[in-house]
């Protein structure tokens, strides 16, 4: 994989705010454009705010 991904960081897993919740990266497949910067920003703008605050990440793996 040579091409930078991204990822979905979610202020909660849970789209009913009083049930709390914990941060999350959504899961989602990183094959076939589906991490490209793109794609990300075309997710977070369908799911707005239902999981709360959103942020995107590039993904850096640290390992071989």
């Amino acid at each position: 994989m040579n091409e930078e991904l991204y990822v979905l960081v979610c202020e909660r897993d849970t789209f009913k705010p009083e049930d709390g919740g914990r941060p999350i990266v959504f899961e989602q497949y990183i094959d076939n454009g589906f991490a490209s910067l793109e794609s990300v920003q075309e997710f977070r703008n369908r799911i707005g705010d239902k999981y709360g605050k959103t942020r995107i990440a590039k993904l850096c793996f640290l390992d071989d």
